[in-house]
């Protein structure tokens, strides 16, 4: 049995499971949750399905994202108060406008590779947030966090007050090791 069907047939197999949606955000503001709809609910039109690699793989892939945003349900917040603003952003973007550090050839201790992370775009798009509205918090989201030390770095080169804060493993989660137990069992009874 693949996965989504383990996933599709859980409630038939046992069926004492209780099952709540979470579909409705107690945190983020109502444009996070319209970016976040509008991702998944469009999932299978991204590009990302038409570039690179084996056709193949691209059409199964792109069959799992039809799958998956059919059975989405969108997604509402009870924090309707909130402003917010919201950018997606690939890593390749992120990085584009990326310069060679302007001392790394006179430094000592610079490398021969140094380059200038505030020059990047991801930079220059959150100081470009931060001068417009100075008093309001900005939080970034990163999908692997060696992404995160050339913003730091960029940031603070700039004069902007920033801060670390590591997510927590989604498989930390309690009820995520109990769904991962499931499958260890389901696929090595």
């Amino acid at each position: 049995m693949k996965f989504p069907e383990f996933i599709e047939n859980l409630p038939r197999e046992l069926p004492e499971i209780e099952i709540r949606p979470l579909d409705r955000s107690y945190r983020s503001s109502p444009v996070i949750i319209e970016t976040v709809n509008r991702v998944f609910q469009t999932l299978p039109q991204n590009a990302v399905f038409e570039m690179g690699g084996d056709s193949g793989d691209r059409d199964i892939a792109r069959q799992a994202a039809q799958a998956f945003a059919s059975a989405f349900q969108p997604h509402d917040t009870a924090r309707r108060e909130l402003d917010g603003y919201c950018v997606l952003m690939s890593k390749e973007a992120a990085a584009t406008g990326i310069r060679p550090h302007e001392d790394a050839d006179e430094a000592e201790n610079a490398a021969p590779d140094e380059t200038a992370p505030e020059s990047s775009l991801a930079v220059q798009s959150i100081a470009e947030l931060h001068r417009r509205h100075p008093d309001l918090e900005i939080g970034v989201l990163f999908r692997k966090k060696n992404a995160i030390p050339p913003v730091l770095t960029g940031l603070r080169r700039l004069g902007i007050p920033v801060s670390e804060e590591a997510g927590n493993p989604l498989d930390l989660a309690p009820g995520v090791r109990v769904i991962l137990s499931l499958l260890r069992l389901a696929d090595h009874p």
